[in-house]
C-alpha cells in the first residue's frame, strides 16, 4: 500500500471533530496507509491518549503534531465565527518535510463516507492544487480586484502539489495578498488561496466536498450523487439545533469513537421545545422570543 499524507489544522475547539473525521477516513479507506500531520497551537492530551483506537483500524502509520505559535499570525483579519486557525493550512509548505511532495488537506468539520482512491490517484503535476467548486458560489473576482471572472473553490478539501507550492512561494504570496488587500478580505484564507491560484487549479468531482446546498438536494432526491466527503460548513452536526441533512452521518462515526458519550451543550428544554414546535409557526416564534430573553438573562 502506498503512503498518503493527510493534513488537518485545529485549535483547542476542534480536537474531537478532528478525531471523528480521521476515524471516518481510516474506516472507509482500509486499502490505504496514512501519515497524518496536525497543525495546531494547542496540543490536546486527551486526543492523543485516544489514538490506540485509531491505530486498531490498521491503516494509520503515524500521526505528527506540529505546534505553532499563533501569536505570529495575530495580524491576520478575522470575521464572523473564524479563528486564526483557519490560516494554519497556509503554512503547510514550510511545516512539512521537503520530501513530502503531495498532501490532502481536510477540514476538521467533515466525515469521509467512501474511498478516496480517485483523489489519491489524481495527477496534479501541472497544478498548484485540486479542489471542489464552492457550492455557495458567487463571483468574488471583482471584490478581490482580479482581472477576470473565475471559478471559486472551497478551501476545506485541498489536494496540494507541495513542490509547486514551495517553488512559487505560495505562503509568502498569500500573506502578501492579505496585507495588501486586508480591507476587502471576507473569506479569510480562502480569498488568498483563490487569488494566488487565479483559476489555475484542477476541479475535483463535487462528491469529494459535499456542502450544504448539494447535501440538501441529495437528501431531497433532486441530485444523484454519492457523497465521498461531507463538509459541515455552516450547520455543525454536533449542535442540537443543527438541521444539516447529513447530521446523522457525523453521529454514526462519533458513536464509534472514544468520544461516544458526547452531549450537545445546547440541548436544553427551550431548544427541545423549539424543535418540536418548528412546524407550528406561532408557537415556534413565541418560543424563539422566550429563548432570546432567557439567553439575555444568562440562564441558558
Amino acid at each position: 500500500m502506498s503512503m498518503n499524507h493527510i493534513v488537518y489544522a485545529t485549535d483547542a475547539n476542534y480536537w474531537m471533530h478532528l478525531y471523528v473525521s480521521l476515524y471516518s477516513l481510516l474506516f472507509n479507506n482500509r486499502n490505504h496507509k496514512f501519515s497524518v500531520h496536525v497543525i495546531t497551537d494547542s496540543k490536546d492530551q486527551e486526543f492523543f491518549s485516544k489514538l490506540p483506537e485509531l491505530y486498531k483500524l490498521g491503516n494509520l502509520e503515524n500521526i505528527q503534531c506540529i505546534e505553532i505559535n499563533k501569536s505570529t499570525l495575530d495580524w491576520l483579519p478575522l470575521m464572523d465565527h473564524f479563528t486564526v486557525a483557519t490560516y494554519y493550512r497556509l503554512l503547510i509548505g514550510r511545516l512539512l518535510e521537503p520530501e513530502i511532495k503531495k498532501v490532502l488537506y481536510i477540514d476538521c468539520d467533515t466525515v469521509v463516507e467512501d474511498s478516496l482512491n480517485e483523489i489519491f490517484e489524481t495527477n496534479i503535476d501541472d497544478f498548484l492544487l485540486a479542489a471542489v467548486v464552492d457550492q455557495y458560489y458567487t463571483d468574488h473576482s471583482s471584490r478581490l480586484g482580479l482581472s477576470h471572472k473565475m471559478k471559486w473553490f472551497n478551501g476545506g478539501i485541498l489536494l496540494i502539489n507541495l513542490d509547486k507550492w514551495r517553488e512559487m512561494k505560495a505562503e509568502d504570496r498569500m500573506f502578501d495578498f492579505i496585507k495588501q488587500n486586508e480591507e476587502m478580505i471576507t473569506c479569510v484564507d480562502e480569498d488568498a488561496l483563490n487569488a494566488i491560484t487565479d483559476g489555475n487549479w484542477l476541479e475535483l468531482n463535487p462528491r469529494f466536498n459535499i456542502q450544504k446546498p448539494f447535501a440538501r438536494s441529495i437528501k431531497e432526491g433532486k441530485l444523484s450523487l454519492k457523497p465521498a466527503i461531507i463538509h459541515f460548513i455552516e450547520s455543525k452536526p454536533w449542535e442540537y439545533m443543527s438541521e444539516h441533512p447529513f447530521k446523522e452521518r457525523y453521529w454514526f462515526y462519533l458513536k464509534k469513537t472514544p468520544y461516544s458519550n458526547y452531549k450537545e451543550p445546547d440541548r436544553n428544554l427551550v431548544n427541545i421545545l423549539i424543535k418540536i414546535t418548528r412546524k407550528t409557526p406561532l408557537l415556534y416564534s413565541f418560543l424563539r422570543r422566550i429563548k432570546k430573553i432567557v439567553t439575555a438573562l444568562g440562564t441558558i
